[in-house]
Parts: structure tokens; sequence; C-alpha cells
């Protein structure tokens, strides 16, 4: 009896939820700025007025209660993750409805990751709640439309191609070659140093190694 008289309430006071709401959502995202491909969380806030109670968004639906639901429009850029997550609910067990239930009290956040793959991403649609208020023997159902549009999103950065991949060691081949260029021009100097020893003294004594050693001491940094 004390069943059908709930659900008696509920309905004559559908009209007046029209014009009062004990319940003021906000939206936001949990970073303002974000690269292509990667993932964020969309945060639902409520502020509860004094006396009034959010059913929250985790227990059984079938139990009684209307649990708050987030119904996302689809959008290209936007790709949702898991499901919707209530932060810090309440539980409790409702001798009305012979169960456990989850809600809210003075303020509510629900999370929801999603993935944005592109550019200007629109995420919208629409929360479906009850809140109750035992002292007057309310409980009354909303739903209320969000739109979440100011998400700054950074286009991912370019595939890189196979001459940029080897840009770096043609640098290097570059240095190399001037280098070795270098090298020679060294090279065709010491062949004209070369000339300035003779292999053999006046008495024709070979002095080749004495001379050999010393030019090595000198020019063997500069062989290629």
């Amino acid at each position: 009896m004390r069943v059908v008289t709930y659900i008696l309430v509920l309905a004559t006071t559908y009209i007046q939820a029209q014009e009062f709401k004990p319940v003021t959502w906000t939206f936001t995202f949990s970073k303002t700025t974000i690269k292509q491909g990667e993932t964020i969380d969309v945060i639902f806030s409520a502020r509860i007025l004094q006396n009034w109670y959010l059913y929250s968004s985790d227990f059984d639906k079938d139990l009684g209660p209307m649990v708050t639901e987030f119904s996302f429009n689809e959008h290209p850029s936007v790709k949702l993750i898991g499901s919707i997550k209530p932060v810090n609910a309440k539980t409790k067990y409702d001798s009305i409805w012979g169960g456990n239930i989850t809600y809210f009290t003075g303020k509510a956040e629900f999370r929801q990751t999603v993935k944005i793959t592109g550019a200007n991403p629109i995420i919208a649609g629409k929360i479906y709640y009850q809140v109750c208020n035992d002292i007057e023997g309310k409980c009354i159902p909303f739903d209320e439309k969000f739109s979440l549009t100011n998400l700054k999103v950074i286009a991912k950065a370019p595939p890189i191609t196979s001459q940029e991949a080897h840009k770096p060691n043609d640098i290097k081949k570059d240095e190399t070659e001037k280098n070795y260029t270098n090298r020679i021009t060294t090279v065709a100097e010491l062949e004209q140093e070369k000339k300035k020893y003779s292999p053999k003294d006046l008495q024709g004594n070979d002095i080749a190694i004495q001379h050999l050693k010393k030019f090595v001491n000198k020019y063997s940094s500069c062989r290629p």
C-alpha cells in the first residue's frame, strides 16, 4: 500500500516539477585542452537543495526508484569509453523499496570518459533523474539537456615521411663527406711534404725509417 501511495505522490507532483527544480546542473571537462586521440572525463556536477536527495546511477533499476541515466548523442569526433561513474555516492537500505539504494545529498558528481577522435567535438545529450524529499513526502522526476563544445583539440602530428626519417643520417653523411674532402686536400699536401725527406743520406745509407717515424707522429691524424 505504501508503494502505491508513493507512486501516486510521484505522479501528482510531476506538474509542479516543471516550475521547481531542487537540482542545478553544471557540465565541465577534466581539462580544457587535449590532443586528438586522447581521452578526457566529462564531469556532471549537481547542487541539491537541503532536505532533497538525488538517486544515483549504480543500483538495480528494477528495484523501484528511478536511477539517474545519461543519454549521449552520437558525434563522429567522440567515442564513449565505459559507462557513467558516480563519485562518492551514499548507500542505504530503503524500507519502501525493500533494497539498497545509492544517492546524493547536497552535491553530486558523475563522470563519463570519452575519447576525442577529431576536431570540433560536441558532447551533448540528456540526463534523466529523480529527486526525493522525505519530509514533504515527494519524489519528482526530471530531465536535463546538456551540451559541451568548449574543448580545445590539438591536431595529431602528421606521420614522419621516409625522407624526414633519414634526414639526421643524411646530415651526418654530408658532414662525413665534407670532412673526407678536407682530408683528401690534406693528403695532397702531405705528398708534397714527403718529398722533403730523402730515403738515403750522402753516403747512401737508408734513413727512411727515421723520417717515416717523424712523419707518422706529425700527420697520422690526417689520414683518410
